[in-house]
């Protein structure tokens, strides 16, 4: 019996191990290195820079390398913003060394750079999701505070389809100083940029970004990679969360995301980590501009689900039940889009001041809220709320109760669920 249950029991361990995706990290030649989940692989190069120059699956390349450009390859780490250092020297092309041993984690230093002051760490994961996380370190090594962030700037083959969500729907392309704007399109809350052979010159786009992700596809293969959404008032000078450059010679496309701006001490470092996807795309997904199938695979790979938003819009609703019980003024603040439409039961319209202003100092106190029958449903980036909302109030030394029907409208903005409208009629 005790023979017949160990062997059982090891059958069950056997097949839970075989079932997990298999990691491996190895060493190729001098100095450079594979990660190995399942039939995605990475290939990073420690003799210059710590460079991704490979990123597959099932053998399928997704990255520039040299024979694209003999500098301008792989994927890199750099210096937010753009030029205050004159280049990235060591960080970006010098060596790294192995930092720490270990079967399921590579980590790789940079020499210190005294010219700019800073030290990179490189820290490559692969998932048993069959993804890899990639977690950087920029440690200021110089005399005195630096505001920096970090810059990933990822190199892919022109040919393809590139897309990213809008944070809202003022977030568009804006160009720099310098270089044109690409030709792109606007369609279902999201830029896309079908490569556009007939560019003359160096091209560049700055957008917010709205979802903390940016894909690109050619020839069926699917590379995504999602990074932290960083706020409007967090990017570093003249920059944004989402770059994209294309080369005048039209061989590569950056796909460019970069973290907040941080001012750091002597001796303090910050970190930004992303997550890279690779796959196969099913053959009944089209590639072309505006398919909503494509942006749906994406966020299933992502695991971003229409619950989850749901989640965080019921979340914010309660949160705004509570700030108007105990009305704080940044509280208020944060939940409100400037554009906000505030609209009350007897027709008054306040915006974004002057209902902060009603409920932080005005005469009029909620006592208590009782919320009934709420529903909630998202439509792309805009949430709509209904309930029934019952309130025991104070209303210069009057107090009674009162019912009202609410509506909610709800946009993402910075990644948070924002009220820009709301409007009440007494029941």
């Amino acid at each position: 019996m005790n023979s017949t249950r160990y062997f059982l029991c090891f059958l069950l361990i056997g097949f839970f191990y075989w079932g997990q995706a298999q990691v491996k990290i190895s060493k190729l030649e001098a100095n450079q290195f594979k990660l190995k989940v399942s039939d995605l692989e990475m290939e990073i190069d420690a003799n210059s820079g710590a460079k991704i120059t490979s990123f597959k699956i099932g053998g399928h390349e997704t990255i520039a390398g040299k024979e694209i450009h003999p500098f301008f390859y792989g994927s890199t780490l750099w210096l937010a913003p753009e030029g205050k250092w004159k280049g990235h020297g060591s960080l970006d092309r010098g060596i790294y060394v192995e930092q720490s041993k270990s079967s399921d984690v590579l980590s790789l230093v940079s020499e210190a750079d005294a010219e700019r002051g800073f030290q990179f760490t490189k820290k490559f994961m692969a998932n048993q999701d069959t993804s890899i996380t990639i977690k950087y370190s920029i440690k200021n090594i110089a005399e005195v505070s630096q505001g920096v962030a970090a810059w990933e700037v990822t190199r892919v083959p022109t040919g393809g389809l590139a897309f990213m969500p809008k944070r809202d729907e003022t977030d568009l392309p804006r160009p720099n100083n310098v270089y044109p704007l690409p030709n792109t399109q606007d369609k279902i809350g999201m830029i896309w940029y079908p490569h556009d052979s007939d560019t003359s010159s160096p091209q560049k786009l700055f957008m917010e970004g709205g979802a903390g992700w940016m894909a690109y596809v050619k020839e069926g293969i699917l590379f995504a990679k999602s990074f932290p959404i960083v706020d409007r008032d967090e990017f570093a000078p003249g920059e944004s969360n989402i770059e994209l450059y294309v080369n005048k010679e039209k061989t590569y496309v950056e796909l460019e995301n970069q973290g907040p701006y941080e001012n750091l001490q002597r001796g303090e470092s910050l970190t930004y980590e992303v997550k890279w996807y690779v796959r196969e795309l099913p053959s009944h997904i089209k590639v072309e501009v505006g398919n909503p199938d494509l942006r749906k695979y994406v966020e299933k790979m992502l695991k971003i689900t229409t619950a989850d938003k749901e989640k965080k819009l019921e979340e914010a609703t309660a949160l705004l039940v509570q700030a108007m019980l105990k009305p704080e003024a940044d509280v208020l603040d944060g939940l409100f889009s400037d554009e906000l439409s505030y609209g009350h039961s007897g027709g008054l319209i306040e915006n974004k001041e002057q209902i902060i202003r009603g409920l932080t100092q005005g005469p009029f106190h909620f006592g208590t809220i009782d919320i009934k029958d709420q529903t909630a449903y998202i439509v792309g980036n805009v949430g709509i709320v209904r309930h029934f909302l019952t309130t025991n109030y104070s209303d210069n030394g009057k107090t009674g109760t009162l019912n009202f029907g609410i509506l909610l409208v709800w946009q993402i903005e910075n990644g948070n669920w924002k009220l820009l409208a709301r409007q009440a009629a007494k029941l």
